[in-house]
C-alpha cells in the first residue's frame, strides 16, 4: 500500500501540473522564460532555471502548509478527515462521470495573472516569481479539478507525502516550459516564428495526451480519497 499511495499522489500532481500549460498564466510563463525571438541559448537555460527554482519554492511553501495542516488534522481533529475524504470522492466521481454524459463542469478559480509589470524588474527575477506563483497552484487561473483533489488528498494521506505531491506538480509544470523552450530553439534554427510554431509544436504531444493523464490522476485521487479514512 505505501508504494501504491505514493504512486497513485505522484500521479494526481502529474496530472494537475501539466494541465497548468493550458491556461493564461502557463502559457505567459513559457514566453518568460523562451525570452524574444533570436534570445541567446544560454540566457533561455538560466531562466529556465530560475523559473525552476521559482516553481520548488512555491511548492515547498504550499507542501510545507499542507503538512501542517495533514498533521494537525491526524493530531487535534482525526473526525474531520471524513468529510474531507467524502469531498475529494465526490470530486472525482463528479469529474470523470459528468463528462462521459455531456455535462461540462466548470473548475472554481481566482482569475487572477501575473502582471505584465513584473517583467520591468528584468527578466530574470520576473521568471523567479512566476515560478513562485505557478508553484504554490491556487493564486491564478486552475483549469483542472485535479489541483483540488490532489489538495485533498494531500491532507489525507501520511504526511511525509504532501512536499512530494507538490514538488511533483512543480515539476510537472517546469517540464512543459523545458519543451517549450528546447522546441523554441529547435524552431528558431529552421527559421521559424518562435512565439508560434516553436511553443506549440512543442506542447503537441503533451496536449494529444493530457486528456488520459486527466483521466488517470482523477482516478488515482478518487481511489486515494476514499481509501485514506478505511
Amino acid at each position: 500500500m505505501p508504494f501504491l499511495t505514493t504512486a497513485g499522489v505522484l500521479a494526481v500532481g502529474l496530472g494537475a501540473g501539466l494541465s497548468g500549460q493550458a491556461t493564461p498564466c502557463g502559457r505567459n510563463a513559457m514566453f518568460a522564460v523562451v525570452g524574444r525571438a533570436g534570445s541567446p541559448t544560454p540566457e533561455r537555460v538560466k531562466q529556465l532555471a530560475l523559473y525552476g527554482l521559482g516553481l520548488t519554492m512555491g511548492a515547498v511553501l504550499m507542501g510545507s502548509v499542507l503538512v501542517g495542516m495533514n498533521v494537525g488534522l491526524r493530531t487535534l481533529i482525526p473526525a474531520a478527515r471524513l468529510p474531507i475524504a467524502g469531498l475529494g470522492v465526490l470530486i472525482g466521481l463528479a469529474y470523470i462521470i459528468l463528462p462521459l454524459a455531456g455535462v461540462s463542469l466548470r473548475v472554481p478559480t481566482s482569475q487572477w495573472v501575473v502582471p505584465r509589470s513584473w517583467g520591468h524588474q528584468g527578466s530574470a527575477l520576473f521568471a523567479l516569481k512566476f515560478g513562485v506563483v505557478l508553484g504554490m497552484g491556487f493564486l491564478t487561473i486552475v483549469p483542472f479539478a485535479g489541483y483540488y483533489l490532489l489538495v485533498i488528498v494531500l491532507l489525507l494521506v501520511p504526511p511525509e507525502l504532501p512536499l512530494w505531491g507538490m514538488l511533483t506538480f512543480a515539476g510537472a509544470r517546469w517540464l512543459t516550459a523545458a519543451v517549450s523552450t528546447t522546441s523554441a530553439i529547435i524552431a528558431e534554427q529552421a527559421g521559424y516564428n518562435v512565439t508560434h510554431v516553436g511553443l506549440s509544436r512543442g506542447l503537441g504531444p503533451i496536449d494529444q495526451f493530457l486528456p488520459v493523464l486527466r483521466t488517470v490522476s482523477l482516478v488515482a485521487g478518487l481511489a486515494l480519497a476514499g481509501l485514506s479514512v478505511l
